[in-house]
């Protein structure tokens, strides 16, 4: 099962993995859609691309806006903003079930 881990460096940064068993490696390096660096604990740039790195590599497909969006609205801008934090491939799983949004099947 995957996790995906954020953590907050010293500098402030932050450092998203991915862990699957006994393997870690980092998730975000590619190219973000805007300038702003990952960031969780509240709404903004930062955490809406976090939310989409996150479902990119759970999908294996770019999610759209609107997808991403409500997942950093529930979950990314609730983190701690000071604090690391963990999430599971099947808790994402279970919030994309519960929200049912309309015209999303080709995510699936």
């Amino acid at each position: 099962m995957k996790t995906y881990v954020g953590e907050r460096a010293g500098d402030g940064s932050v450092r998203l993995f991915v862990t699957s068993g006994d393997t870690r490696r980092p998730l975000g390096d590619e190219p973000a859609s805007t300038s702003e660096a990952l960031d969780y604990g509240y709404d903004g740039a930062g955490p809406a691309n976090l939310a989409r790195v996150i479902l990119t590599d759970h999908f294996r497909r770019s999610p759209k806006w609107w997808l991403y969006r409500a997942f950093q609205q529930q979950f990314i801008a609730a983190f701690d903003h000071e604090e690391s934090w963990t999430i599971s491939e099947l808790e994402i799983a279970a919030w994309y079930i519960a929200v049912k949004i309309p015209g999303d099947a080709e995510q699936r």
